[in-house]
């Protein structure tokens, strides 16, 4: 259960009962994990009561959180003892810059990556670097001909290009076929070529619309909705992206596909 999506430490402990209530001596477990009595731990889900600051650390150890989950758990805590509304204001400001944090993709995706501000501004100065290293994963796009005509690339400009994705580690020759090695290169939200990378796939997505393809989806939408809806769509969406990367790398390479989201206040 995504403790990011709750911004009440109490509907967060409700959530995980109700998940829990089939599992026999659940609230108990919770109680000796919070170090606290039982009747206690009934008079904070069920009246003003609070935790403690050690209490909750207890939870979160039980439910094994890593460092950032722990840490918003605990502002959760901290901002319902609040005795003041600044201090709670100040808390739940708090709250929203580590959900902000979680938002950063490149935080979340675990990957051998390639650290080399040169070869990160030359890999996302056009499209065909990113296309030109993924391609090669697929056992039918593997010699020079097969990538340019899949491409539409020069077959001189094709090899030029993934000998220098082999200098960068990204791809090897074997036996006159190019394969794709373990090594990544992602963008970070600081990176002077994030918005290259990402207005060259925009138009590449342009081009499919026109193409009227019926197997792609192109959608935008324009909305008012709150401030605390945005943030739910927003981690929907995060979350997407991050479980997408479990379809992708155990499936086996046959197409090239591109995947672009803006989620964004107008």
């Amino acid at each position: 259960m995504d403790v990011f999506k709750f911004s009440d430490y109490k509907e967060y402990l409700d959530a995980r009962i109700k998940q829990n209530a089939a599992q026999r001596g659940y609230r108990t477990q919770l109680a000796e994990a919070a170090q606290c009595q039982k009747s206690f731990f009934s008079h904070v889900t069920h009246s003003h009561v609070h935790l403690t600051p050690d209490h909750a650390f207890g939870l979160c150890e039980f439910w094994a959180f890593d460092s950032t989950e722990t840490e918003y758990f605990l502002a959760m805590v901290d901002a319902a003892r609040a005795g003041s509304v600044r201090l709670r204001a100040s808390l739940e400001s708090r709250m929203r810059k580590i959900r902000l944090s979680r938002n950063d993709v490149t935080k979340r995706v675990v990957a051998d990556e390639i650290r080399d501000r040169q070869a990160e501004t030359l890999y996302h100065s056009a499209w065909y670097w990113n296309a030109l290293h993924m391609v090669v994963a697929i056992p039918a796009y593997q010699t020079t001909h097969a990538i340019s005509q899949r491409l539409g690339l020069e077959p001189a400009r094709t090899v030029e290009c993934l000998q220098q994705l082999e200098k960068m580690g990204l791809v090897t020759l074997k036996s006159g076929r190019w394969q794709i090695t373990n090594k990544s290169i992602h963008l970070d939200r600081s990176s002077p070529m994030r918005e290259s990378h990402h207005t060259q796939w925009r138009q590449r997505a342009v081009l499919d619309i026109q193409k009227r393809t019926d197997d792609s989806i192109h959608y935008n939408a324009v909305f008012a909705m709150s401030v605390d809806d945005s943030q739910r769509l927003r981690d929907m969406i995060t979350e997407m992206i991050v479980r997408s990367r479990d379809i992708i790398g155990p499936s086996s390479e046959e197409e090239l596909f591109c995947m672009s989201t803006d989620f964004f206040k107008v």
